[in-house]
């Protein structure tokens, strides 16, 4: 079922879908003595978007905090190291979706946490942030 899936979903896209930013074609490319690109795939190659928004999650006593201290910080550094395992990154849409329903607060300038009030709607202990969802999403049904 599984090679199935797969099998169709590599027939139903264009070779150039499934590579957006042209990587694999640096594979065939030799530069110098290398007989791969490396410096062109890894400027083109990202893992995570830069479209994306850092939120910090307010679970626990130290986690609120540091979100406190965060708002008042002159040199935020320290803090933001801290912060680290509480922060979690979404992508934009799911940022303004979240935003919209006023879930999200502004901590200082360019710093957002999970409202404390939401916590209880938009964050599980074992799943974390729950972020609702985009309806129309692209799907594949096989019968």
């Amino acid at each position: 079922a599984i090679d199935a899936y797969y099998t169709t979903l590599y027939m139903l896209h264009n070779e150039r879908s499934l590579d957006a930013r042209e990587i694999v074609g640096h594979f065939d490319k030799k530069t110098g003595r290398l007989d791969f690109d490396f410096k062109t795939a890894g400027e083109k190659f990202k893992l995570i978007d830069e479209n994306s928004v850092t939120v910090f999650i307010p679970y626990d006593v130290e986690a609120r905090r540091q979100i406190e201290a965060l708002q008042h910080a002159i040199y935020p550094i320290a803090i933001l190291r801290r912060l680290q395992p509480y922060a979690v990154n979404i992508y934009e849409h799911e940022f303004d979706a979240l935003q919209s329903r006023g879930v999200i607060q502004a901590i200082a300038e360019n710093y957002y946490a999970l409202d404390q009030s939401w916590m209880e709607d938009y964050y599980h202990p074992r799943t974390g942030l729950v972020v609702p969802s985009r309806s129309g999403g692209d799907a594949i049904f096989f019968d």
